[in-house]
């Protein structure tokens, strides 16, 4: 059973979790961490077929763990052993609405410093693992290497396109971002956000 890690579980971070769990390909094993959301709560956003069976929700919440901390509080050993299982790691955890990054103009570079600080500890992890399979020589062996989507960009940082079929302008995946002047402080730091992400 492949397995996603989801750090934060905020509106994004849940309709993540749930796509995960809907996926038609493969019977995921989801594991969500945030400080914010008790593991009942994190349950709820497990998604039930009304046409299903009992039993087959259940699979779902066997398939499903939670671990109420920040992944910053995670110690080493947890934090280890949550990599070696997962095979995707899914970054939802930035802080912070439109009304927050607006009062307080410090959040998106505290945001940057805790998305860089989670790319190097998962870097080193995977530095140590690859030490550790060469100091071994078990010839043939290809360290599994982490892969980690960040997910939380705005769609209101883009600029709307004039479409055939819609009489107002839309945005789609050929917009380009607004110039920065034209962003709110939000769409700014989102805008920031990606670009740390795609480094």
């Amino acid at each position: 059973m492949p397995s996603v890690l989801i750090i934060g579980i905020g509106s994004v971070g849940s309709g993540i979790s749930q796509a995960f769990h809907q996926s038609h390909t493969h019977d995921w094993k989801v594991t969500t961490i945030d400080p914010n959301v008790s593991e009942t709560d994190a349950y709820v956003h497990v998604p039930v077929s009304a046409t299903g069976p009992i039993d087959q929700a259940d699979n779902h919440k066997h398939s499903h763990n939670h671990i109420q901390t920040s992944v910053e509080e995670l110690s080493d050993a947890v934090f280890r052993e949550l990599l070696m299982e997962c095979d995707e790691i899914v970054y939802a955890a930035e802080n912070g609405n439109r009304d927050a990054y607006t009062n307080d103009g410090t959040l998106s570079d505290a945001n940057v410093v805790r998305f860089r600080s989670f790319i190097t500890r998962v870097a080193n992890h995977d530095m140590h693992i690859d030490q550790r399979n060469i100091k071994s020589q078990l010839g043939g062996y290809s360290p599994k290497h982490t892969h980690v989507s960040y997910v939380g960009g705005s769609w209101t940082r883009f600029e709307g396109l004039q479409t055939q079929t819609s009489r107002s302008a839309v945005v789609n995946d050929a917009s380009i971002p607004k110039a920065k002047e034209c962003c709110n402080a939000y769409e700014t730091a989102k805008s920031v956000a990606c670009v740390e992400a795609e480094k």
